[in-house]
């Protein structure tokens, strides 16, 4: 019991080091559009949206991975995006948005699978179940 207790706990201890470049990357960020930026930012609804928007455009910039369950999953996150940005709360927004991108990343390569697996025969008429 003593064996896994501190097993769960050197967990949780490399959990929390592997976020913290991340966490000081993004309160970098909010640094640098606060203060060093040529024209500095305030952290409001509309650089919160920005950079929401902004983000999951990165993640699926051709918009086929998150369908709009998705979207609205991840907007719940958008009140608290600022204290998160400033560092005054963990990253759970981006932990939640990565998760759930590579969990469509998988479902699709699964499809690609799929699909890959049998050949496509062009001269025999198909119908679609």
């Amino acid at each position: 019991m003593k064996k896994l207790l501190l097993l769960f706990l050197c967990l949780v201890c490399l959990n929390a080091l592997a976020q913290q470049p991340f966490q000081n990357k993004i309160k970098t960020l909010h640094r640098f559009l606060e203060q060093q930026h040529y024209s500095p930012a305030k952290w409001n609804d509309t650089l919160i949206n920005t950079f929401f928007d902004r983000w999951i455009n990165t993640l699926d910039e051709e918009k086929i991975f998150f369908t709009l369950e998705d979207i609205k999953v991840l907007s719940a996150f958008k009140p608290t995006l600022a204290a998160e940005v400033k560092g005054l709360q963990p990253p759970v927004f981006l932990d939640a948005s990565l998760k759930l991108f590579y969990k469509r990343v998988a479902a699709a390569d699964r499809l690609v699978k799929t699909f890959g697996s049998k050949p496509i025969i062009f001269t025999k008429a198909e119908t679609l179940h």
